[in-house]
């Protein structure tokens, strides 16, 4: 466990928890907690690290963004014991769910949490001169606000691709500030670049930090989270999903190659490791979010940790069977694509020298197949304070990401030579972990050579699917395509032998704004369109 990992946890739990009773800010904040803590070099790291804290709540990448992002698209469904085992998320799969639905509620404070703390960072430690002195390397007052900064936009990006207009909420408020209206979602995602922009001068490249500070924010992750931003924007403008977008390939593409020379990152040879600890801050990730077991026992808290372990276990396995892979996912891959038992698995499959479902013993998997990304060891679980809380660090921005949002900008701006070359360094890397390879390279996954710019496309669009899938990319992927409606209308799911209902334009790209944010602020933020 890195020492980063530990001290965001502790700091987060000493210093910054409280209600979040407003939903945008805390208590009142022109004054610190602490009048005597914004002072040091060690005061501004600690402080920033209290702010990664919510990313690995479970109200986010705790589990929330797999049901947002895989069992609302046509990539999963919901699993569980029954009909019953969790309404909420079934809602959320038949399009039927609403503001009132209870977990719903949890994703908004805890991002406004998150950028509360964010806020903290930068306007108390902006023109400090630390006490102490300062270690080596990048300036620790402007990195931490650099940080801060990028955390901002990740607390931010989360939101809006959810809910779309949002409060923004870019300082620290008074007391008289708290109640106060969504604004446009472009002016977010103009705070959102802003914010990436100005952080990336002031962010260590990967390899600048020691092993204790693996999970920070760097170079590499803002250049990249920057280039996903301004991919969604271009693909809102390009497809007519909301209003007031503009195109902008020519940045996505800048920002990917940002990444791509900086040298620091390479696909991991071995895919399997992609979603599991071997590969936690290797090579192919660039950003991933640090799970710490805790020190708690059973449910005592469910924010330290991760419970998408046990959620996605096999219920044979001792876990609870959700995020069930559906045939549709599993017919997208190519034959021999060995990804596809990496990422999803069936009853009589082994894992860990165990059968994933013996003799059938959970017939309420809906599907037939279950989730292999994140899935955990069962002797490691058994090792753990409690099944609730897993240590499989989420990774929310990989490599192979980046590859595919650069092939993405490349083909939009009419460049396929180059866009094919990103591409196929992907598809490359999954031919090699074929058992065949390297006997047959061509006989698997072959090269994509076309270049014709629909043919392309859909090449794109279809690996970015089964080389992220299971990730919890896809909701958002068809979202920002354009063509959500038409997949998720064309993809019925009986569930439990009752069927979806269609999915509406206009309506479903966003989830409802929850009905008890709705009222905390006396009715002045509004609900989504057709809600």
């Amino acid at each position: 466990m890195n020492t980063f990992k530990y001290t965001l946890v502790i700091f987060g739990l000493i210093i910054f928890i409280s209600g979040c009773e407003e939903f945008v800010d805390k208590q009142p904040l022109s004054q610190p907690t602490d009048a005597n803590f914004y002072g040091s070099a060690g005061d501004a790291i600690l402080a920033v690290n209290a702010a990664y804290d919510p990313l690995q709540w479970q109200y986010m990448h705790g589990i929330y963004d797999f049901l947002m992002g895989d069992v609302v698209s046509d990539d999963s469904e919901v699993g569980g014991e029954g009909p019953n085992a969790w309404p909420e998320v079934q809602a959320f799969e038949m399009f039927i769910s609403n503001g009132e639905m209870g977990g719903l509620g949890e994703v908004w404070p805890t991002c406004y949490q998150g950028i509360y703390r964010c806020n903290l960072v930068i306007e108390n430690f902006s023109g400090l001169s630390f006490t102490d002195e300062e270690p080596a390397g990048y300036p620790v007052r402007e990195r931490v606000i650099a940080e801060a900064r990028y955390l901002r936009a990740e607390y931010y990006f989360f939101l809006t691709k959810n809910f779309g207009d949002l409060v923004l909420v870019n300082y620290l408020l008074s007391s008289s500030e708290y109640i106060r209206p969504r604004v446009d979602k472009t002016i977010i995602w103009n705070l959102i670049t802003g914010d990436l922009r100005k952080a990336i001068p002031h962010l260590p490249l990967k390899d600048e930090y020691s092993p204790n500070d693996l999970g920070r924010a760097t170079k590499g992750a803002a250049q990249a989270l920057l280039a996903k931003a301004y991919m969604f924007t271009s693909s809102y403008a390009k497809y007519n999903v909301f209003d007031g977008f503009t195109e902008n390939w020519d940045s996505v593409k800048y920002f990917a190659q940002e990444v791509i020379n900086s040298g620091q990152y390479s696909l991991d040879p071995v895919f399997a490791n992609v979603a599991n600890e071997p590969g936690e801050h290797g090579s192919g990730s660039i950003f991933e979010v640090n799970f710490w077991e805790g020190i708690n026992t059973d449910w005592g808290n469910p924010n330290e940790g991760t419970t998408y372990m046990v959620y996605i276990l096999s219920r044979a396995l001792g876990g609870w069977g959700f995020n069930l892979p559906t045939q549709d996912f599993i017919d997208e891959f190519e034959p021999d694509d060995p990804r596809l038992w990496l990422t999803a698995m069936q009853p009589g499959d082994s894992i860990f020298n165990r059968e994933v479902d013996p003799n059938g013993l959970f017939p309420t998997n809906t599907t037939g197949y279950y989730s292999r990304k994140y899935c955990p060891d069962p002797d490691i679980m058994s090792s753990l304070p409690s099944v609730s809380h897993g240590t499989i660090n989420q990774r929310t921005m990989r490599y192979a990401d980046i590859l595919l949002i650069h092939a993405e900008a490349y083909n939009e701006l009419g460049e396929a030579e180059n866009a094919k070359i990103s591409l196929n360094e992907v598809r490359e890397r999954a031919r090699m972990n074929h058992p065949d390879y390297p006997d047959q390279p061509g006989t698997v996954l072959p090269d994509v050579t076309t270049i014709d710019y629909d043919e392309l496309k859909q090449a794109i669009w279809h690996e970015r699917r089964v080389e992220l899938g299971l990730e919890h990319h896809r909701f958002y992927d068809i979202v920002r395509q354009g063509r959500a409606g038409e997949i998720m209308r064309n993809h019925t799911v009986f569930l439990y032998g009752e069927e979806t209902l269609p999915f509406v334009d206009g309506k479903h790209e966003l989830f409802p704004i929850p009905q008890t944010v709705i009222d905390a602020s006396n009715n002045v933020i509004t609900q989504n369109p057709n809600w």
